[in-house]
C-alpha cells in the first residue's frame, strides 16, 4: 500500500483494538514511507506496536512463526514436569566414587551415561 487516508486510519486503529480485544496479533508489512509516516503521526503504529510492522512479508512470517513457537513451547513447558532429568544425574556422582587418583570409576561414569540418555529418550 503506498497511500493512506483518515478513513483507513480510523479503520486500523478500530481493527488493531478489536484484533487485541480477542487476542489476535495485527502486523503490517512493507509500509510505504509516507503510508509510516501517517501511521506515525496518528498513533495507528503504537496502536498496532511498532514491533509489528515490518518490513518485508518474510520478515513478519518469520516473527509471527518465532512467536507462535514459543507461545506453544510455554505451553508445553507447563504442561510437563518441571524437573530436568538432567539436573537429576549431576548429583550422583558423590566422593564414594571417585577412585584412588582422584579421577572417576569409568564403569560409574558409563552408567550414568547410559542413565541419563536413556530419561532423555523418555
Amino acid at each position: 500500500v503506498s497511500h493512506v487516508d483518515t478513513s483507513a486510519l480510523h479503520i486500523l486503529h478500530d481493527m488493531a483494538e478489536t484484533y487485541r480485544d480477542r487476542d489476535i496479533q495485527l502486523c503490517l508489512a512493507n509500509p510505504s514511507r509516507m503510508v509510516m509516516d501517517k501511521l506515525s503521526s496518528s498513533g495507528v503504529a503504537d496502536d498496532i506496536g511498532r514491533d509489528n510492522i515490518f518490513v518485508s512479508i518474510r520478515d513478519a512470517v518469520d516473527q509471527c512463526l518465532r512467536q507462535m513457537d514459543s507461545i506453544e513451547m510455554s505451553k508445553h513447558d507447563q504442561d510437563t514436569d518441571t524437573t530436568d532429568p538432567l539436573q537429576q544425574d549431576v548429583d550422583c556422582c558423590d566422593s564414594s566414587e571417585i577412585n584412588g587418583d582422584g579421577g572417576h570409576d569409568d564403569t560409574d561414569v558409563q552408567r550414568s551415561t547410559k542413565d541419563i540418555e536413556a530419561q532423555v529418550q523418555q
